[in-house]
């Protein structure tokens, strides 16, 4: 089918974020607070759509930066390069979610409200950066607690643990 692997998106659509989808197939697709951001099958480069007011929709889109996993939050994206395996945001960076991303390799990355965290590759550790005023950013980042995946929320993150310990 032609159109095997292409965005499908449905509900609000004030700004684009469900009408504008492309056509060309995906790798991978996330959906933040009123844009939208996937990774192009074909170059490995970051698609995006929807509300720009902070440039969250102008990322790296073709600019030669090839992703291994994109992840989209309120107002900003967060992706890993693929060549280097380390975080790349862009859009609003009002507390740092944009201009904090740590420069260490990462196995995986979620983009919350206004805030980020990581799966660093080295330990499976998280890392979290941003907006912390509920403590979504002080959770266990380095506390011997390793990590198989991760998701930020709105004001809150969760985790699964990889190890045998239990909270």
């Amino acid at each position: 089918r032609s159109d095997s692997m292409t965005a499908v998106c449905w509900g609000e659509d004030f700004y684009g974020q469900v009408s504008w989808a492309p056509g060309m197939r995906l790798a991978a697709i996330s959906a933040g607070g009123r844009h939208n951001c996937a990774i192009r099958s074909d170059s490995m480069f970051a698609e995006c759509w929807g509300f720009d007011q902070f440039r969250q929709v102008s990322g790296p889109t073709s600019s030669g930066v090839r992703l291994a996993a994109i992840s989209a939050g309120q107002a900003h994206t967060c992706a890993i390069r693929s060549d280097s395996m380390t975080a790349v945001c862009w859009g609003e960076d009002f507390y740092g979610q944009v201009s904090w991303a740590p420069g260490m390799r990462l196995a995986a990355i979620s983009a919350g409200g206004r805030h980020n965290c990581a799966i660093r590759s080295d330990s499976m550790f998280a890392e979290c950066w941003g907006f912390d005023q509920f403590r979504q950013v002080s959770g266990p980042t380095s506390s011997g607690v390793r990590l198989a995946a991760i998701s930020a929320g709105q004001a809150h993150t969760c985790a699964i643990r990889s190890d045998s310990m239990t909270a």
